[in-house]
């Protein structure tokens, strides 16, 4: 499924896919998309540091203008239509991500967050 991306002047629309899951007695929730997770004892928790990686993750790109690179690597599309890449897509290059899908019970949830623009 490819995440679907609204443009909002300075700000970027983006719905993630985040998978929940447990790992020896801790959740941890992973954005394969940007390779990004958070952990702690509750799910709660597991959101919380999610969002303040995942906030830390875009303020550093933006203080050091690598945003752009860094969604290339992580195989978006940024030409025209801003696009993440597909589950499939993701699978051929992201180890943990098949790890989670063929080994772990997981819940997988989709969340909008805003991102600097970067077209």
């Amino acid at each position: 499924m490819i995440n679907t991306i609204k443009s909002n002047g300075d700000r970027i629309e983006a719905k993630l896919s985040l998978y929940l899951f447990k790992d020896d007695g801790v959740y941890i929730m992973y954005c394969p998309a940007l390779d990004l997770s958070g952990y702690g004892n509750t799910k709660k928790e597991s959101r919380e540091s999610f969002e303040c990686v995942l906030s830390g993750y875009l303020e550093y790109c933006v203080e050091n203008n690598t945003l752009r690179n860094d969604l290339t690597r992580h195989g978006w599309t940024l030409d025209g239509a801003v696009e993440s890449p597909s589950v499939k897509q993701m699978l051929r290059s992201n180890k943990t991500l098949g790890d989670i899908i063929y080994g772990k019970d997981y819940v997988k949830l989709s969340e909008t967050v805003d991102i600097p623009a970067i077209v």
